[in-house]
């Protein structure tokens, strides 16, 4: 019953530790990750080692098992201690100091029966323009969308309203983006928090009549 876990336990930390090893170039506090992984993968093979011979009956090196066994687990305990040491040298930021950013600008076509909606946008009134100027700020690699959708209101299907809806938004689930923005802060020794309110930012540049279609549409 306990052979599948461990096999499972076994690849998950050979598995990680791969990664860590891989992942060296961008601080030695990944080697020391990868230490402890490499221990726990050594450690998950002795149990298995003993679980397959005593299952089918064949001779267990005790004393061998036992000295890899003590040995990984001092090495786990090293590279445990030196991780922990090693994160001391990090900064951790809740804020978007030295990440780097880039600013798009859509330009967006509006009637009467046009709606908007973004995660965290302000207005910014230009009576100059005629249409709406949307210029979004956020971290490099970061995926920022602008959906448009025609569909009919359908509170009353006789009598309903064509709208167009406009819905800009940040793909929280782009992993690879993420991944690239937290590669580039280890590098610089930073550990952030990537849900602060100061990492999108969303200005909607429209004239005081744009706004007021917008507003009465909301």
């Amino acid at each position: 019953m306990m052979a599948i876990p461990t096999i499972i336990c076994f690849l998950f930390f050979l598995g990680f530790g791969v990664v860590s090893l891989c992942h060296t170039g961008h601080g030695i506090l990944f080697f020391f990750i990868f230490i402890v992984f490499l221990a726990l993968s050594v450690i998950t093979f002795v149990v298995m080692y003993f679980m397959y011979n005593f299952i089918f009956n064949k001779e267990i090196k005790f004393k061998l098992m036992f000295i890899i066994f003590i040995v990984s687990l001092v090495l786990m305990g090293v590279g445990s201690g030196l991780s922990a040491v090693s994160l001391l040298n990090y900064k951790f930021l809740d804020n978007i100091k030295g990440l780097e950013m880039e600013t798009e600008t859509e330009d967006l076509e509006i009637d009467a029966n046009t709606r908007f909606y973004s995660d965290n946008y302000e207005y910014v009134i230009d009576n100059s323009l005629t249409n709406v100027k949307v210029v979004a700020t956020h971290p490099v690699n970061a995926n920022f969308h602008i959906d448009k959708d025609n569909y009919l209101d359908d509170e009353n299907t006789l009598n309903g309203v064509n709208r167009t809806y406009y819905y800009v938004y940040y793909d929280e689930y782009d992993l690879l983006g993420i991944y690239k923005l937290v590669l580039k802060d280890l590098d610089k020794k930073i550990i952030r928090s990537y849900d602060s309110s100061e990492m999108y930012n969303v200005k909607v540049y429209l004239s005081e009549e744009n706004l007021q279609i917008l507003k009465n549409n909301e």
